[in-house]
């Protein structure tokens, strides 16, 4: 990431702190989060915690992150606009969306007990990461019902990098777990099953008017098409 971009987005972060401090904080939404007991013991219970308040003006993270707008238009335009993959899709992603995620992960590194500096210094890191990076790693992690397995990991031959194994603490919360569901259209597996098919896999990003958004290509590859249909 071009340093002008680094010291850009450093100094819209620390406003951005500044800004939500100011905001104060409010109880979340109650939440299931799911602990690993053991091998296939698994306990949910519902939290709450405190989040900033930022139900606040549109206005406010755009004027907030014009200076990472103007470095990200004038260093790294791939990354500012159109952004996505053939898989994923595209976004619009300009500068008070980065800020935003960024202001917020910090400030959870923060109350995590790390130093303003050092949660500063950890996001600004994975910004430039993601910046630099030509792919997305798309990770999953999807159950599978009605299996049982005498083994923690099986390794599948035929997809390298896929394997069927029981979840993380943090992939079971994420599928079972998380706030209330709101909207029929995101609905949570009924049960808990004990397995996951999981993985990941790099997809290249593409950005402005490159071909390759919502395109047949994809679909059209040798041997897709026909695993998407059955």
């Amino acid at each position: 990431m071009h340093s002008n971009t680094l010291a850009a987005a450093e100094k819209c972060l620390i406003e951005g702190l500044e800004y939500i401090k100011d905001k104060g904080t409010e109880p979340s939404l109650p939440y299931m989060v799911w602990q690993r007991l053991g091998r296939g013991a698994w306990r949910g219970e519902m939290q709450s915690s405190e989040v900033p308040h930022i139900r606040t003006q549109r206005r406010d993270w755009i004027r907030l992150s014009k200076p990472l707008d103007d470095s990200l238009r004038n260093h790294h335009s791939d990354h500012f606009g159109r952004l996505g993959s053939t898989v994923l899709g595209h976004h619009f992603v300009k500068g008070a969306r980065y800020l935003k995620a960024l202001t917020l992960v910090t400030w959870h590194r923060i109350r995590a007990g790390a130093t303003q500096e050092e949660a500063v210094a950890a996001s600004l890191r994975e910004l430039a990461a993601f910046i630099d990076d030509t792919h997305f790693t798309v990770r999953y992690a999807v159950p599978i019902s009605n299996l049982v397995l005498d083994a923690a990991v099986v390794e599948l031959e035929a997809f390298p990098g896929m394997s069927i194994r029981e979840p993380s603490a943090g992939e079971a919360t994420m599928i079972y777990g998380g706030t209330p569901p709101v909207s029929p259209s995101c609905p949570r597996p009924r049960g808990f099953h004990p397995f996951v098919v999981a993985g990941e896999f790099r997809e290249p990003k593409l950005a402005g008017e490159q071909k390759g958004f919502f395109s047949d290509e994809f679909v059209n590859r040798p041997g897709i098409a026909g695993d998407l249909i059955s």
